[in-house]
């Protein structure tokens, strides 16, 4: 009985810790600031150590120099013959023979083709991960969305197009990403400055994910990729049994 309710407070704590987000923050202005905690834990960026300098690494930096300086006196270059830069030429002309390939065009093509097989080859695994993948993407969370950029250019017909652009670029971003998660805005303001030379560019979010549901995304992966494996190795058993 005694074990039965260890097992069973143990569970339940795994449950609870499974189910508290991990966080998420980004923010941005002049300089990338990201961080991710979970509880009172920073997971990233971790607290660098000091790194310690001993005494015998200097030595050994003082005995490094003196090599390398024995090392680049010992490799100056000789005094080179006429024959000698012909035959560098030489090289010079077959290397540029080389450069130009008459086969390069149809080396790269077989390239894309091989890719685009590749491709072809792994769109039956995205077919059934696809469904469960945008329910469980859905469940992550995408709070406190503040986005303040103000196009500028010493051109005013710059800046206009400019000014165009990021309107285009950030509301095709958001309604992208409200289709795949949950998405709170806080604001969004874009506007246009004329002669002047720099663009200002303020974003931040929080974003919120339980660590049970990244396990069960990565087991519908795992999942769905050990079916997909499994039915190719069946397709070639069965073409080389006929």
């Amino acid at each position: 009985m005694t074990v039965l309710i260890v097992l069973l407070i143990i569970a339940a704590v795994l449950i609870i810790l499974l189910n508290i987000p991990v966080k998420a923050v980004l923010d941005y202005n002049d300089k990338l600031d990201f961080k991710v905690k979970y509880l009172f834990f920073t997971i990233y960026p971790r607290k660098k150590k000091p790194e310690k300098k001993s005494v015998t690494s200097d030595k050994t930096e003082y005995r490094t120099e003196k090599a390398s300086d024995s090392e680049a006196a010992a490799d100056k270059p000789e005094n080179t013959s006429a024959d000698d830069l012909s035959d560098e030429d030489d090289d010079i002309d077959d290397d540029s023979e080389e450069f130009f390939d008459p086969d390069g065009d149809k080396k790269e093509k077989s390239g894309l083709s091989a890719v685009f097989d590749k491709i072809e080859e792994y769109k039956p695994l995205v077919r059934p991960v696809w469904e469960p993948l945008k329910k469980l993407l859905k469940t992550m969370k995408i709070t406190g969305v503040d986005i303040n950029i103000i196009a500028a250019d010493e051109d005013a017909y710059e800046a206009a197009m400019l000014y165009g652009n990021m309107n285009t670029i950030v509301y095709n971003v958001l309604a992208l990403t409200k289709l795949m998660f949950k998405v709170k805005i806080k604001s969004v303001n874009i506007g246009c400055r004329f002669n002047y030379p720099k663009t200002y560019c303020k974003i931040s979010f929080k974003a919120e994910l339980t660590p049970a549901k990244i396990i069960s995304c990565a087991a519908v992966l795992l999942y769905a990729y050990y079916k997909f494996t499994r039915n190719k190795v069946n397709t070639k058993e069965n073409e080389n049994g006929h």
